[in-house]
């Protein structure tokens, strides 16, 4: 209790904590601060602690946004929450402006509404040392990250400022629908058609929001959920957890709301063998492309892994657009697996589309290698999805990518 910006606007509690940081360590120390009556005497207290760096600045706020009166900010206490991105900037000018002329020698690294070279050149008149973008590059992959970074030093030197136009525009608008039908062929796990469709395509995502006091924790919540149809909107949720178990109570009439779609479509040739592997949840992801490569494909093999017959859903719909085969473990406990399906109707160069979970994968991957090249195989790996337009960086995979704006399915290398 009282930590948090709290802490910042008390220059005696930034000066202790400052303090006793720099008696456990050599590292450099940075202290970042937000927009505060009293800064420049929490600047202060900062380097007199021990401080090596002044950050500026933090979000802005609090802000408060609702819809249909209903807050969605995940502050538990209030539903509010700071406020980043483009309007954030002249509040960080002021700030490194008033900084540095109290305080000639100590760094400075901005960040704050930087999105391209005129900012920064603005910043350079009071001698800033680092610079931060962060919301601006919401929705780049990390190689147009880096391009970001490279066309704003070009600019510095050629008096440009090409990087403002690289900037994406990322769409988080929460709009309602309406459920229109359940299917339930599990008692936790069921299918939710709605009143709307969208302009989705394969492999793509869209979170879902249900606005109110859902978590433990008091705060509204959403989750990122594959597309399971896009004419019209179609989700399947397994109650793993209290949002999911919250959303699985919902009926037909009932509303909620979602954003997106967000991620990189898989793109495959036509008149390509593929094969879509599918295990546990992951086989929502599978319909929307088995229906929209039907159309042009070769030949459509579904491979589907289930724990149970039960959970075996939307087999029907599957049915429509190519060969499905099944595994799962029957009555008599034989626990059938996904690789069991593996068979004379997988061709030599297919493209397979895979998710499900970890295990499963991993018993695929070397049986799709052996079939055809690497770059023929997409696989959709679960990793933490908070924010689903590259801002957050919860969910970079080991190579380093956002999978929420690269992925979510991946091409091996």
């Amino acid at each position: 209790k009282g930590y948090g910006m709290q802490i910042g606007q008390d220059p005696e509690s930034v000066e202790q904590t400052t303090r006793a940081v720099r008696a456990v360590t050599k590292k450099i120390i940075e202290v970042k601060f937000g927009v505060m009556p009293n800064l420049l005497a929490s600047v202060k207290a900062a380097i007199k602690g021990g401080a090596d760096r002044i950050v500026l600045i933090n979000t802005d706020g609090p802000g408060y946004y609702s819809i249909d009166g209903q807050d969605i900010l995940y502050n538990p206490n209030n539903g509010v929450g700071g406020i980043s991105g483009e309007s954030l900037f002249p509040k960080l000018l002021k700030a490194v402006r008033d900084v540095r002329k109290e305080f000639k020698d100590i760094p400075i690294t901005a960040c704050g509404g930087i999105f391209g070279a005129n900012q920064i050149r603005e910043l350079l008149y009071h001698n800033v040392d680092e610079f931060a973008i962060g919301t601006a590059q919401g929705g780049m992959t990390m190689l147009e990250v880096i391009n970001h970074y490279k066309t704003i030093l070009k600019d510095l030197e050629n008096g440009t400022d090409v990087a403002s136009g690289l900037i994406k525009k990322i769409d988080l608008t929460l709009k309602p629908v309406t459920i229109t039908k359940v299917e339930r062929d599990a008692c936790d796990f069921a299918v939710y058609r709605t009143d709307k469709s969208i302009q989705a395509k394969p492999g793509q995502f869209a979170f879902a929001f249900l606005p109110g006091n859902m978590m433990p924790d008091k705060r509204p919540s959403e989750k990122p959920f594959s597309i399971v149809d896009n004419d019209p909107l179609t989700f399947a949720v397994q109650a793993v957890g209290h949002f999911t178990e919250r959303f699985n109570q919902l009926q037909p009439g009932d509303k909620f709301y979602f954003r997106g779609p967000y991620g990189q479509p898989i793109e495959v040739p036509d008149n390509s063998d593929i094969a879509i592997i599918l295990g546990g949840c992951g086989l929502a992801a599978g319909l929307l492309p088995a229906k929209v490569f039907s159309r042009k494909a070769k030949s459509i093999n579904i491979l589907i892994g289930a724990r149970d017959k039960e959970h075996l859903a939307l087999l029907r719909e599957f049915e429509k657009y190519g060969e499905v085969y099944t595994a799962y473990e029957n009555s008599s406990g034989r626990n059938k697996l996904v690789t069991d399906l593996f068979g004379p109707q997988l061709r030599q160069g297919t493209y397979f589309i895979n998710c499900g979970p970890k295990p499963m994968i991993n018993a695929v991957l070397p049986l799709e290698f052996a079939l055809t090249s690497p770059n023929r195989i997409l696989t959709s790996q679960e990793y933490l999805t908070r924010c689903g337009a590259g801002i957050c960086g919860k969910c970079i995979n080991p190579r380093g990518e956002k999978t929420c704006v690269e992925g979510p399915f991946m091409q091996h290398k």
